[in-house]
């Protein structure tokens, strides 16, 4: 293994601020906004199938 240079201590602020820079790099290059995910809570299992059967109704009928 050959080893170049030695790799930089960085504070917790200057870890924060090299985090900010890629942030800000990756959405300069990526400019839509990615998906976030959420999360769906049901009180019973027929709520949640009756949801899934809605859901799956609204896909065919797009079509």
């Amino acid at each position: 293994m050959k080893i170049i240079g030695e790799k930089k201590e960085r504070t917790p602020l200057e870890c924060l601020l090299a985090q900010e820079k890629l942030i800000s790099e990756l959405e300069r290059l990526r400019p839509f906004k990615k998906k976030k995910g959420i999360i769906l809570k049901f009180k019973t299992y027929k709520e949640l199938d009756d949801f899934n059967l809605r859901r799956a109704i609204d896909y065919v009928e797009a079509r």
